[in-house]
Parts: C-alpha cells; sequence; structure tokens
C-alpha cells in the first residue's frame, strides 16, 4: 500500500469516527501529533511495509503484502482499519486525560470561534478580542472564564463598578466608562497624566490625575464639573460628610467641599501623602515622612500620629475598620519594615503588628482587605498574607507566583468566600479564603496591579499590559 493511499484509509476513517468538528483541521492536528505514517521500502522478499508509530513512540505494527497475493488483500485492510480505530481511541483517550489535567487545576480550556483564532485542543484562555465587544466563545472549565476585555493606552488601574458601569484610570491619560455587560465604552475624559483609582458619590465620579488636579465629573456624561489644584500628583480620594479628602506630593492632605470643589482646610506633613481613609470624623493617611496622621475631619487638627519602624515610608491607604487603623510600612534601601500594623483611631497606640518576615526593602504599599475578621494584604515579594485581626496572628499565606523589589501588591477583594487578587507574575489569583489554597487562575498579558472589584459574579480588573478585563 502506498503511503498516499494509507493517508486517505486514516482520514476516511477519521472523517467516519470524529465528532462534528472542522475536519481538515482536526486531521492535521492528528496526522501531526498522534501518529506518523512512514513507507519503509522493500522486505527482503519484495514485499511493502508500512509502519504506523504513536507518538509515545511505544507500539508499531508492520503490515506485508506481496504484489502477486491479491487475495490476501481484503483481509489486511481488516487489520490496517483495525490497527487504526485502536490509534483513534487511544488519541481521544490522550486529549481527554490532558483536559482533565487542565480542569484539575481550574484553568479554562477555550474554543475561540471568531475568525482571527484557530481552535486547538490545548490552547489555555488567552488575549480573546481587542475590541470592546464581547467575543463569542463556547468553555469547558469551571471558572476563570474571559467574558470580555477593553484595550487602553496604557495600563490599568483599579475600577469602581456603579449601576451596570465600570469606571477605572489609566496611564495613557484617560478615565474611562464602560458598560459592564457589553464591555463598550461608554465616555472617557482626558487629564494631563496618568489617572489614579476614582470615587463615587451623588451621581459624581472623584479622581486625581498625575498632573496635579483632583477632578469631579458627572457620572453620566463624563462632562467636567469642577477641578482643584494642587502642587503635585494627587493621591486617590475618600468621601465623607460632604468633604473629599485626598493627598498630594507636595506634602499635604486636603479637604475640599464636593459641591464646588473649594478648599475647607490642608494639612502640612512631611513627604509625599498618599491615599486617605475616614471614620468617626478621623482622616487617617500615610506619609513619606514615615508617619501615619491622624487628623480631625472637621478643621484639619492633628489628633495624633504614629511613626513606623525604621523611619520606613508609610504611603499606601489605611483601612479602618471595629475603631482601629490597619496599614503597612515601607522601609527604604535595605532596612526592613514589611509590618501590618494596626492602630487605635482614637488614640494612636499601638494594638499589634504583624511581622510578614520579608527583608531588604519589601513593603506593603497598598490597604489590607477586612472581612469576616480577618486582614487580607499582599507584600511587594508577591505574598497574600491573611491575618486574624483580633491578635495578630497568621492564618495562612500565599505565593502569587514571582515578583522584584519594586512590585507595589494590589490589594486583594474578597467575596463569598474567595479572595481575588492579581500578582506580578501576570496572573489573577482566586484563593479560598478561610484554607488559602488556590481555586483557579487567569492570565493576562502582564503584571496585575490593580486591586479586583466583583460585581454580580464577574471579577474587572486591569494590568500593566494595556487591558481592563471582566472574568468569571
Amino acid at each position: 500500500m502506498k503511503e498516499s493511499e494509507a493517508s486517505d484509509v486514516i482520514r476516511e476513517s477519521y472523517e467516519r469516527n470524529s465528532p462534528s468538528v472542522d475536519v481538515d483541521m482536526g486531521w492535521e492536528i492528528l496526522k501531526t501529533r498522534m501518529v506518523g505514517v512512514k513507507h519503509r521500502g522493500k522486505s527482503a522478499n519484495g514485499s511493502s511495509r508500512i509502519r504506523l508509530v504513536s507518538t509515545a513512540g511505544e507500539h508499531e505494527r508492520s503490515f506485508a503484502r506481496k504484489a502477486s497475493a491479491p487475495r490476501r488483500t481484503s483481509g489486511l485492510r481488516v487489520a490496517v482499519y483495525a490497527s487504526i480505530a485502536v490509534v483513534l481511541v487511544a488519541a481521544v483517550a490522550i486529549v481527554s486525560l490532558e483536559a482533565l489535567k487542565y480542569l484539575g487545576k481550574g484553568t479554562t480550556i477555550v474554543y475561540i470561534t471568531d475568525e482571527t483564532t484557530v481552535m486547538s485542543a490545548t490552547t489555555t484562555t488567552q488575549a480573546v478580542t481587542t475590541t470592546t465587544q464581547a467575543p463569542t466563545t463556547t468553555t469547558v472549565g469551571r471558572l476563570g472564564e474571559l467574558v470580555w476585555k477593553l484595550q487602553t493606552g496604557g495600563a490599568v488601574g483599579s475600577p469602581v463598578i456603579s449601576d451596570g458601569v465600570a469606571y477605572f484610570g489609566s496611564e495613557d491619560k484617560y478615565l474611562y466608562a464602560v458598560d459592564v455587560q457589553s464591555g463598550k465604552e461608554k465616555w472617557k475624559f482626558q487629564t494631563g497624566g496618568p489617572v489614579g483609582f476614582p470615587v463615587i458619590s451623588g451621581g459624581v465620579v472623584y479622581f486625581g490625575s498625575n498632573d496635579n488636579y483632583l477632578y469631579a465629573l458627572d457620572l453620566q456624561s463624563g462632562k467636567e464639573k469642577w477641578k482643584f489644584q494642587t502642587g503635585g500628583p494627587v493621591s486617590s480620594p475618600a468621601i465623607s460628610g460632604g468633604v473629599v479628602y485626598f493627598g498630594s506630593w507636595d506634602d499635604y492632605l486636603y479637604a475640599v467641599d464636593i459641591q464646588n470643589g473649594t478648599e475647607k482646610w490642608k494639612f502640612k506633613t512631611g513627604g509625599n501623602v498618599g491615599s486617605p481613609a475616614v471614620s468617626g470624623g478621623v482622616v487617617c493617611v500615610g506619609s513619606m515622612d514615615g508617619y501615619l496622621h491622624a487628623v480631625d475631619s472637621p478643621n484639619g487638627k492633628e489628633k495624633w500620629k504614629f511613626q513606623s519602624t525604621d523611619v520606613g515610608d508609610v504611603v499606601g491607604s489605611p483601612a479602618i475598620s471595629g475603631g482601629v487603623v490597619y496599614f503597612g510600612g515601607v522601609a527604604p534601601g535595605s532596612q526592613t519594615d514589611a509590618y501590618l500594623y494596626a492602630i487605635d483611631l482614637q488614640s494612636g497606640t499601638e494594638e499589634w503588628k504583624f511581622n510578614t518576615g520579608s527583608s531588604f526593602g519589601v513593603k506593603i504599599e497598598s490597604p489590607p482587605a477586612i472581612a469576616d475578621g480577618v486582614a487580607y494584604f499582599t507584600s511587594s515579594d508577591a505574598s497574600l498574607h491573611a491575618v486574624d485581626i483580633q491578635g495578630g496572628q497568621e492564618k495562612w499565606k500565599f505565593q502569587a507566583g514571582s515578583s522584584d523589589m519594586w512590585w507595589t501588591g494590589p490589594s486583594p477583594a474578597v467575596l463569598d468566600g474567595v479572595v481575588y487578587c492579581g500578582g506580578f507574575d501576570g496572573y489573577l489569583y482566586a484563593v479560598d479564603s478561610k484554607s488559602g489554597a488556590e481555586k483557579w487562575k487567569f492570565q493576562a498579558g502582564g503584571p496585575v496591579g490593580s486591586s479586583p472589584a466583583v460585581s454580580e459574579g464577574v471579577i474587572y480588573f486591569g494590568s500593566e499590559d494595556g487591558y481592563l478585563y471582566a472574568v468569571k
């Protein structure tokens, strides 16, 4: 039997016994990956030899026929067909086992039906579309399915979801408003610098930019209501009692009326000021002067200040829960201040501090998420920590891939027993809140430095690859 004849026989059998997929493509995959058909030349007795070889190289069968023995042809073909059937069954089994291995890890296998992507039985969830249209996908797996993604011109920050719209900033100097169902852009607003995390109140979105302004935009139209100028890049704001509080890298903490953007007061620190948190009439904010400052919200007078270990910078936003302020330290150079602190809100006294065990400038810059008596937070060595807020004891630690000393770990989000957190390695991780075990992970095209937002079962997050992702 000639090699072309054998190939035709195997193809015919494949078409009769295979599921309804793209036959040409499936045949090429099977022919290339599952079996090699080679013409082995003439044997000593003048017969032709054809060898079928599995990919593992474990089995081979040789079939011979003499040109002068036509009566043996039908028996030979039966043997060939039987062998082909065995190979096909083995192929299906191998592919099924590979799929099960992926599913066991919680990784989604996706067959993409758009015009630009070919089907592959071993392709994991990657970029699907570069437009705002949601792609058409059929997914095999449990969790971590890409719903849509929207491309911007720079690294994407943390989104906030309100009334079916995702609002987020990008390093391309725009604030975006995107419909969460379709992934389509509703509007975008240009500033003079990279845009930070927005906050929404009373139909207005407030956010800072590296162009030294705090902006207030109408939520529906994206039109500017007012803007307030400072002497440096502006941090993400906090809102309470009709006042928006925010820090600037001009070393001031500001309090501005949310209606008209007029200044109520400003408080001077000794360094660049981060994002504040407000509770119980107290505004808490970190500064690169090494202190966490507590300021009376009505008048801007300092109540107390707390110095972190080794005079490390305090540039991340604190979190306030149950009358306690939680924040992390940042040590310059080779000094060590990788602590999470718990400070009484009214007195400024330390209740406890948790040592992450990290050193050489490892930092905790993002505020922890407090849920069910546990503080969940990241450190720049790509670790996700869970610490009991009663006494500061560690419950578990999860290593979220690799990192470097310049990485700023994002704040996690916690919902329904799952902690969602981005990593420097380009993955969004879903971790069991009780055990710290990985449930699934989704790979983006770059480091995930955005804090995720969760709404109606969908996780929204940004990446340094310039995309906002929607994953479920």
